[in-house]
């Protein structure tokens, strides 16, 4: 895989380079953010479509328990939709739709590669993959070829356009992380990513010996619907085949069989007895 992401005069036209905050202005814009990286209480009514961060529930329930392990999944997925809420506007706005972006920052990243290496990274459905590349190349922002060394394999890089897009998105992202992780220490940065990456190890881990479960009760139950049959066709081979004879009785005399050779004589007719009178 080589290496070619975007130099710094493909990022010149981004917000980022200008200093201004990517999010700051603009009716596309989800919020403005303030000077201190957290984003700033809205003092208009929010706009139609456009998230409502005006309020606060992040507050803990008096009665929720302090380590629920419910309560991390109900973390993880209110900070997820929070940055999808504040990701998604901008997203719209450079030309970019759901899922589209993580694959121009692989590449950018990365440089040129191939759909199934993307698709492993993200742990993504590779047909997925390549119906998103599809798009991706038809708004100009990723050039799709042949591999030079297989024409089945496809390899793709992004075009100057996207590599502008996905400089501008990363901006947008660096933004967004800020203010995310505003009021942690560096240490904790640290620490938080660290148990972000424990936590993605422990689910994978955790799906495979699910599967492997799974995989080795079919094969069971494989083996039993197997063994069932195999008893079921050999009751069936024995009722079909002719009984045989009962063995003779300890002691008992054999019944002797006529032999078909020699005819067997018929019975002695008594002679008629002579009339008494003449």
């Amino acid at each position: 895989m080589t290496v070619d992401s975007p130099s710094a005069s493909e990022c010149a036209d981004t917000p980022a380079s200008s200093g201004v905050p990517v999010f700051s202005g603009g009716p596309e814009t989800p919020r403005s953010f303030g000077a201190s990286g957290a984003p700033e209480k809205s003092k208009t009514p929010v706009a139609s479509g456009a998230p409502d961060f005006s309020d606060d529930r992040d507050v803990p329930h008096p009665s929720a328990p302090p380590c629920d392990p419910g309560s991390y999944r109900m973390l993880l997925f209110r900070a997820s939709h929070a940055q999808r809420q504040l990701m998604h506007p901008f997203m719209a706005s450079i030309g970019l739709g759901t899922g589209q972006p993580k694959l121009l920052s692989y590449l950018a990243e990365y440089g040129s590669s191939s759909p199934r290496d993307m698709a492993d990274f993200y742990e993504l459905d590779p047909a997925g993959v390549s119906r998103m590349l599809d798009a991706l190349a038809g708004k100009g922002f990723v050039k799709i070829e042949p591999h030079a060394a297989d024409r089945r394999s496809k390899v793709v890089s992004l075009t100057p356009e996207g590599a502008r897009v996905a400089c501008a998105w990363n901006a947008a992202c660096a933004e967004e992380a800020e203010a995310m992780l505003a009021g942690f220490t560096p240490e904790e940065r640290k620490a938080f990513a660290d148990y972000l990456r424990r936590a993605h190890t422990n689910l994978r881990a955790y799906g495979s010996r699910l599967q492997a479960s799974a995989a080795a009760a079919e094969d069971a139950a494989a083996s039993v619907t197997a063994g069932e049959d195999a008893a079921g066709a050999a009751v069936t081979v024995a009722d079909a085949s002719p009984a045989a004879a009962p063995p003779a009785s300890a002691g008992a005399d054999p019944k002797p069989t006529a032999d078909p050779a020699v005819p067997t004589p018929a019975p002695a007719v008594p002679a008629p007895q002579e009339a008494r009178h003449a």
